[in-house]
């Protein structure tokens, strides 16, 4: 039984009450469509100084997408701001080079009518266009972020473009050299990759398509750094998913986890994993409740060697979550998106900080309806008290706690006491909380806790 304990005395102790430490989640930025931008899609990169980098794909001084950093804390720095030739909506989030630089593309914008760029841009902003794409051979269109190989130079996938107008892999230089590796055809190989590359530790690097392959729902397939591709599984939009988005989670074991946006048992997506030689197990089915639906984003491998990730729909409120998913696949809903300041519809893949807190974004919702930063501790499931408040005499307790987990309030006058009274009925967290009033305190003091029913 995991319990958590809060004093309250009516009298005296009211206006002194403590802050209590929340492990449910944090927003730590409102986008307001200004300089900081709009609707971010992508996650957030760790960057080697401690803070976050990310992208927005709105917004900015000109309205084209931007650029930012942000502390652990929540307090922003707008870096950069798109201009259309130097690119334009960025979908994709940055990958942080070994030069310290981070590197990223933009879906449009550039000197060639508008096929995207890639760029390169320093902790303090300095900016440079690396490359505009020309809808040839080169490609498209690149959705995905970078992967930096072992040469030192980064991969990437376009959407559009390359000799079928299918999409294609690239390799691109830290100065901007691009080589076009390998050009989707439609068939068994797939077509429009919207995901980054995985590089595994075999030295391969592993991918997705949207479409194509044997049923035209998508492919992973693996590829040498030379363009060498190899399909490891067609999708059939049955029981094992279509049309994945997210980039595959590569890990020390030979096994690759990812999430197909749709497909599975009711359309709502699935997470499966794969192996370097192409062994494919489905995980979890999502139905659309508390385990959400529809995953855009890849996994996050956390400290505690489970995966975690986001729904972009689902959920009461369909508005997405947070779930955590064990490599056999038992999944847990960590957090339902509510749609106000806490956001809506999550792209991203989630990053861990050194003190195991994850953190990401969402394209929506927050206090503009712009899409917000958010941290939360996932790695905790023990309720926590958030918030005591009096309001007309009565006291409302809120308490952190995983959705669809139930939870008992119970308070007593003093601490003495073995007996405690239990306030109210059982209460079922949602969107993360759980909170129960007590209409009718009576003593001058009163001590309140929370456990969790197994």
């Amino acid at each position: 039984m995991k319990t958590t304990f809060a004093r309250l005395g009516l009298l005296l102790w009211l206006t002194m009450l403590p802050t209590f430490s929340s492990r449910a989640l944090t927003t730590l930025h409102s986008f307001t469509n200004g300089s900081d931008g709009s609707q971010p899609y992508a996650g957030l990169a760790l960057g080697a100084d401690g803070n976050f980098y990310g992208t927005c794909f709105d917004g900015g001084a000109n309205d084209l997408g931007s650029v930012f950093k942000i502390t652990p804390g929540g307090a922003l720095t707008p870096l950069y701001s798109f201009s259309f030739s130097d690119g334009e909506t960025p979908t994709a989030g940055l990958a942080q080079g070994t030069d310290g630089n981070f590197y990223g593309t933009t879906f449009e914008g550039g000197a060639n009518l508008g096929y995207g760029t890639v760029f390169q841009i320093g902790t303090n902003g300095a900016f440079n266009s690396l490359y505009s794409f020309t809808n040839g051979i080169d490609g498209a269109n690149p959705y995905a972020g970078l992967t930096q190989g072992a040469n030192g130079a980064f991969y990437g996938t376009t959407v559009n473009g390359g000799t079928n107008n299918n999409g294609g892999v690239f390799e691109i230089t830290s100065t901007g050299a691009l080589t076009s590796l390998y050009s989707f055809t439609n068939g068994v190989d797939g077509s429009q990759p919207y995901a980054a590359l995985a590089l595994a530790s075999d030295g391969l690097f592993y991918g997705t398509t949207y479409f194509g392959g044997s049923n035209h729902d998508g492919v992973i397939f693996q590829m040498s750094s030379t363009g060498t591709l190899t399909p490891l599984h067609s999708f059939t939009s049955a029981s094992d998913g279509a049309n994945p988005l997210g980039q595959l989670l590569a890990t020390t074991h030979s096994i690759l986890y990812g999430t197909a946006f749709a497909g599975g048992s009711i359309g709502a997506g699935t997470v499966f994993s794969i192996t370097i030689g192409g062994g494919f197990s489905v995980l979890h089915s999502f139905t659309g409740g508390i385990d959400g639906a529809n995953p855009a984003a890849g996994l996050a491998l956390g400290s505690d060697g489970n995966l975690y990730g986001t729904t972009y729909r689902g959920g009461p409120n369909g508005n997405g979550g947070i779930f955590k998913i064990t490599p056999q696949g038992a999944l847990t809903s960590l957090y339902l998106f509510s749609g106000g300041n806490d956001g809506s519809a999550s792209y991203a893949t989630l990053v861990q900080d050194n003190d195991g807190d994850f953190y990401g974004t969402t394209q929506y919702g927050g206090a503009d309806g712009d899409g917000v930063v958010f941290k939360i501790n996932a790695l905790s499931t023990a309720p926590v008290l958030t918030s005591i408040t009096l309001s007309a005499g009565a006291i409302n307790i809120t308490w952190s706690g995983l959705p669809g987990q139930s939870f008992q309030a119970q308070y007593a006058t003093n601490l003495t006491q073995t007996n405690w009274n239990s306030l109210g009925g059982t209460v079922t967290a949602t969107n993360g909380f759980g909170s129960q009033t007590d209409s009718a305190p009576g003593s001058p003091e009163r001590f309140y806790r929370v456990y969790l029913i197994p």
